[in-house]
């Protein structure tokens, strides 16, 4: 049987880890909860039910290694939440550096013989 305050007890501890992780990437709280979010949540919270016991819990173990690693690069800016919108991603690529100043003094025509 599933008791639901455990439950939500693990799923409040997932999601206060997940905000640690990620809040000084984004801001919270989310309109919109990106659904990769909601995959590791559940994935550590499940990891974190099953307490050290049961048939697949290296199973459980791997899927929260990954979902800690994904919340780490998360943290480091090298994973995308996949909740970008066209303006993010062209503010983060400002293209080519484009630099403006007065003609050169020297140029090849007026170096010409030297």
């Amino acid at each position: 049987a599933i008791d639901s305050a455990v439950l939500q007890t693990r799923l409040d501890d997932a999601t206060a880890m997940i905000n640690g992780y990620i809040e000084k990437r984004v801001t919270l709280p989310f309109d919109e909860v990106p659904r990769i979010l909601v995959k590791v949540c559940c994935d550590l919270a499940y990891y974190d039910l099953l307490g050290g016991q049961g048939a697949s819990l290296e199973q459980a173990k791997a899927r929260y290694d990954d979902s800690v690693q994904f919340l780490k690069a998360v943290a480091k800016g090298q994973a995308s939440l996949g909740d970008e919108t066209p303006e993010d991603i062209e503010s983060s690529s400002p293209g080519p550096a484009i630099i403006e100043g007065d003609d050169p003094t020297f140029s090849r025509d007026s170096l010409k013989g030297f």
